[in-house]
């Protein structure tokens, strides 16, 4: 069964990935999006009925996003260095960005359910005990 109440354009570009927070209503969402002449890839928190209340834009991420259980914090990594950007949804603090390494590769970032611990696969040995 597949229903739609409404449709909402909240990217303007290709599409990436999407997940729910906790309520329900509010979507975090990515897709690559054109700045000129380079594409971009844009995280968005939003909901049909408070708009875009998040937006980040970066040159190298396009994966998809980690949210925690409470929907407090969305983890979100690079394509191409071993950088996480740790970001506190209620927008109370700035952005945290934590170096795991130079050229590391991450996969699959997910929070402990219940927790604020972040879990994730580094193809790099060499940044093994540096986080």
């Amino acid at each position: 069964m597949l229903r739609i109440e409404s449709a909402y354009r909240v990217h303007d570009g290709q599409g990436g990935f999407v997940g729910f927070f906790p309520d329900g209503r509010t979507l975090w969402s990515t897709a690559q999006e054109r700045d000129g002449y380079d594409l971009e890839c844009v995280l968005k928190v939003w909901g049909p009925d408070r708009g875009v209340v998040l937006h980040r834009r970066e040159f190298d991420y396009d994966c998809p996003a980690a949210l925690s259980s409470d929907g407090r914090y969305l983890a979100w990594h690079r394509l191409t260095k071993g950088i996480i950007r740790l970001i506190r949804c209620d927008q109370t603090e700035p952005d945290r960005e934590v170096l795991v390494g130079d050229e590391a590769m991450i996969h699959s970032p997910l929070f402990v359910p219940g927790t604020h611990d972040l879990m994730f696969i580094v193809d790099d040995y060499e940044a093994e005990g540096q986080w």
